[in-house]
Parts: structure tokens; sequence; C-alpha cells
């Protein structure tokens, strides 16, 4: 873009209601001093020797033997013989014939007659 003005509608757009007259410019030249920035000396951390641990010899301790109780023999029950009785006869006796009780007659009650009272009108 242009320093001179000008947005998105252009010159046209901003100089449309004004009248156009010649637009006159100084020339006028003057030095001016700008600031160079100098190099300034930084300093800057070298490598510098950090010291090592060197591997140390350690004592690791080797196994040690340790008594292990020997295993001690223990008694397990064997199966002991028990005597078991044999089945023995048993008189059983035969069937014996009971008496049954036939049916017997037995008296009932005949119905008798019973008087009603009829409503008292």
């Amino acid at each position: 873009g242009s320093s001179l003005g000008g947005n998105a509608l252009g010159l046209s757009g901003i100089s449309s209601g004004i009248q156009q007259t010649p637009t006159t410019y100084s020339h006028r030249q003057e030095t001016v001093a700008v600031p160079v920035p100098q190099p300034v000396p930084v300093t800057v951390n070298r490598p510098h020797p950090v010291p090592v641990p060197h591997p140390v010899p350690v004592d690791v301790p080797r196994p040690v033997a340790v008594p292990v109780e020997q295993r001690v023999p223990v008694e397990i029950p064997r199966p002991v013989p028990v005597p078991v009785s044999r089945p023995y006869p048993v008189s059983v006796p035969h069937p014996v014939p009971v008496s049954v009780p036939h049916p017997v007659a037995v008296p009932v009650n005949q119905p008798y007659p019973v008087t009603v009272n009829r409503p008292i009108p």
C-alpha cells in the first residue's frame, strides 16, 4: 500500500466530492543521524571441566549358607480294620389273618314334621 493515503475505496472514493487542485511539494534534503546498534561483547559460558565420580569398588554380599531344617517324619494314621457284624437271619412272622368287622347297620333317625309359624298379616 501507499503511504499517501487511500483505503479500500481508493483515491477516487475520497476525492469524489472535492474539487481537484494541483498539489505543491517542497523538496528539501536533510541528513539525519540514525543510531546503528554496535556489537556488544557478551560473555559466553564456555564448557568447563566438571568432576565426574569414578567407579568405586563396593563389597557385594555373597550368598550365605543358611541351615535348613530337615524333614521330620509325620505318622499318618492307616486304616484300622473294624469288625463289622454280618447280616444274621431274623424270624419274620408270616401273615396272620385279622378279623375285619363288616359294615354294621346303624339306625338313622327319620325326619319328623316341624310346624312353621305363618307370618301374621
